[in-house]
């Protein structure tokens, strides 16, 4: 199931994440802000604004529609 989370990227513009295909979501310690977000398959991690807590909330709020 896709369940696609609008989020912040760190240079302010919008993308949309498929949050069924993360496999971590880390708070980002260095920037003391936001989310690292890895993927199934794939060695490049994206960085945005939203904190893990939020990102998740959207999720469930999403799935639960």
């Amino acid at each position: 199931m896709e369940t696609w989370i609008k989020c912040t990227d760190e240079r302010g513009q919008i993308i949309y994440v498929n949050i069924a295909n993360a496999v971590t979501l880390l708070r980002n310690e260095a920037q003391h802000r936001g989310t690292v977000i890895a993927f199934m398959g794939s060695t490049d991690l994206i960085s945005v604004r939203e904190t893990p807590e939020d990102i998740l909330k959207a999720a469930r709020d999403q799935n639960s529609h």
